[in-house]
């Protein structure tokens, strides 16, 4: 919280001085909760700034499978089945990166994309790594949302156009967030007239977005 809000004076005694002691959780802890906020914030310039300071940990995106959803259905045990797949996303700074963006209307394309090619610097992130922190966060993230839809092709969008991903390297995610798309409840509609416009105008986009990736050959 404090490194999402930019509490530079809290930050000092949680994260630059390990030796600080009272506290219920580790440095290492500490330090990644400060790239995670820093990231969620869309903040490069401060991620540069610590990242000289106590190093970059590392990401799950890089070395670890993403767990198997092993949820039955029911409610009773989920937060403790779901447990595994919510820690790996929580501590994966791309997915963080890639989550901010598709959620948060105040970061836009050009800072998330700084994000991005300031991780792949930092981290050394492959395309691999870039496609399956995609894959991961539509799988986890992306809530059945128009607008949660558009900002998810919005990051398709960036990989392909800005960072020259080959389309057809990127169909996997393409057909799992058109399938999202294509299975949504187009027909419900919202009290509020203002968000109703935001849907169909939304609606409108993806359709639009859908014809490009055929035309693309996915």
């Amino acid at each position: 919280i404090a490194a999402y809000y930019n509490h530079t004076d809290i930050l000092e005694m949680f994260v630059l001085n390990p030796t600080f002691g009272g506290f219920l959780t580790d440095h290492a802890t500490r330090v990644q909760s400060l790239f995670i906020g820093l990231v969620a914030k869309g903040q490069p310039r401060d991620f540069e700034r610590y990242a000289a300071n106590v190093g970059i940990p590392c990401d799950p995106i890089k070395n670890e499978l993403f767990p198997q959803d092993n949820n039955l259905g029911g409610l009773d045990d989920y937060e403790e089945q779901d447990r595994p797949r919510r820690n790996y996303v929580n501590k994966s700074l791309l997915c963080t990166a890639l989550g901010c963006y598709i959620y948060n209307n105040s970061i836009d394309e050009k800072r998330v994309l700084l994000l991005l090619e300031l991780l792949t610097r930092k981290l050394g992130y492959s395309r691999e790594d870039m496609l399956k922190g995609m894959e991961v966060t539509i799988d986890y993230r992306v809530s059945h949302d128009a607008l949660n839809y558009l900002r998810a092709a919005g990051v398709l969008d960036i990989l392909t156009q800005d960072l020259k991903f080959d389309h057809l390297s990127c169909q996997t995610i393409s057909r799992q967030l058109g399938r999202m798309i294509v299975g949504h409840d187009w027909h419900s509609t919202h009290k509020n007239p203002e968000r109703q416009r935001l849907v169909d105008s939304a609606r409108a986009d993806l359709l639009e977005w859908l014809k490009k990736i055929s035309m693309n050959g996915v």
